[in-house]
């Protein structure tokens, strides 16, 4: 009878380590709702970084409402490196300043991100720029 049971729950163990695990639920994306304003002033064909934390998984939007003297930078948004404090950014737009949202996109993740703000040619002169950042 002992080695039925021992037989019957070793049959039960590889069974159980056997079956597909039960993925985590994929979280619910929030709408944005916290703001966050960014300025500096940029040199020629450098890159400014600003740090940012998400919350909860949701939307990004993000809009270059400012630059003077005007001129199109690079936005982007990353993550920040560990080693070098720098934002390693994830597919830059190359746009004008505007009203109106140039980035958007949903984290998957909370936690840190950054803003890249870059010149890719087209100041000639230290240029000051507002960004504004909608996040969860």
């Amino acid at each position: 009878m002992k080695r039925i049971l021992t037989a019957a729950f070793a049959g039960a163990v590889l069974a159980a380590a056997c079956s597909d695990p039960v993925p985590n639920p994929t979280p619910t994306p929030v709408q944005p709702t916290l703001t966050e304003t960014f300025t500096g002033s940029l040199a020629p064909l450098a890159t400014n970084s600003h740090p940012f934390v998400v919350q909860n998984v949701g939307g990004v939007v993000v809009t270059l409402t400012s630059v003077d003297p005007k001129a199109k930078l690079s936005i982007a948004v990353g993550t920040p490196s560990t080693t070098t404090g720098l934002c390693i950014a994830i597919n830059p737009v190359t746009t004008d300043p505007g009203p109106q949202p140039q980035l958007t996109g949903t984290t998957s993740v909370k936690g840190p991100f950054c803003l890249a703000v870059s010149d890719v040619g087209n100041i000639t002169e230290s240029t000051s720029y507002t960004v504004t950042v909608l996040h969860s």
